[in-house]
């Protein structure tokens, strides 16, 4: 027997379709955090591309938040930039759970997959869960509400913008 006669575990169309979804929608979550910390520092862009770029994911968040908030935010937007950050904070936890974890069919059904991820506590164990295809798509949905919600609150500050400047205020 060769290494090429090894069985790959293998999970269904739909399960890896929706994995796939949560990889890609929650790249686009990061790209627009960068984009959007880029835009708030309102610097050269290859400075901001190196600030965003050196920055965890966390301290992203936590940059996003304090450029933000020093815009002029009524009691909504204060309340959509705390939703905004929690939200992020639950798919980050919800993506490194999904990529970070081995994946095999779970019984006869094409919908379940057994998730297997082995912990960073000590004594180390497997963390293992049965998820559903409609599992994952709660996942994906979850991180693009993130995003919906991140592009309505830049667009807030892009319409703020256009409001004074129409005013006849300059920003």
């Amino acid at each position: 027997m060769s290494i090429r006669d090894l069985p790959i575990p293998t999970v269904g169309e739909e399960p890896l379709k929706r994995i796939g979804e949560i990889a890609v929608y929650f790249s686009l979550l990061e790209h627009l955090l960068g984009a959007s910390v880029r835009s708030l520092l309102g610097t050269e862009p290859e400075i901001g591309k190196i600030v965003a770029a050196k920055l965890s994911r966390k301290e992203l968040v936590e940059l996003f938040e304090v450029l933000y908030s020093r815009q002029a935010l009524g009691k909504k937007q204060r309340r959509e930039l705390r939703k905004l950050k929690t939200q992020v904070e639950n798919v980050s936890k919800d993506r490194n759970k999904i990529l970070h974890s081995v994946w095999s069919k779970s019984g006869s059904s094409d919908d379940l997959v057994t998730r297997k991820r082995l912990t960073r506590n000590w004594p180390p164990s497997f963390d293992i869960q049965t998820v559903s295809t409609s599992d994952l798509e709660k996942i994906r949905d979850a991180i693009a509400e993130a995003i919906r919600s991140l592009l309505s609150m830049m667009w807030y500050l892009v319409d703020s913008v256009d409001a004074s400047d129409s005013d006849g205020n300059s920003s």
